[in-house]
């Protein structure tokens, strides 16, 4: 994703703290919720780049439970239900 584009360069230039600084800001100024699994993909990164303090920041009113799936209630098995959530956050440290 292009809009990820700066942290990753901010990450290879070995300034990590100003990256994942710059993806809570992000995250606080416009109000982005995260859902748990990607809150915990966004510690993780932050942990293997020794920074997993900075996740603390996040406003915890924007964090929201992973949706549980609807149940299978066509014939064919292809729920809509089934590809509910958010994607923006997709980091590869």
């Amino acid at each position: 994703m292009r809009a990820l584009d700066s942290v990753r360069d901010l990450v290879a230039n070995d300034e990590a703290e100003i990256a994942i600084d710059h993806l809570i800001n992000t995250v606080n100024a416009f109000r982005l919720t995260l859902r748990q699994d990607e809150h915990d993909r966004l510690m993780s990164a932050a942990a293997r780049l020794n920074y997993a303090d900075s996740v603390t920041d996040i406003d915890p009113r924007l964090l929201v439970p992973v949706p549980v799936p609807a149940p299978d209630t066509t014939s064919d098995g292809l729920s809509p239900g089934n590809a509910v959530g958010s994607t923006w956050l997709k980091l590869n440290f």
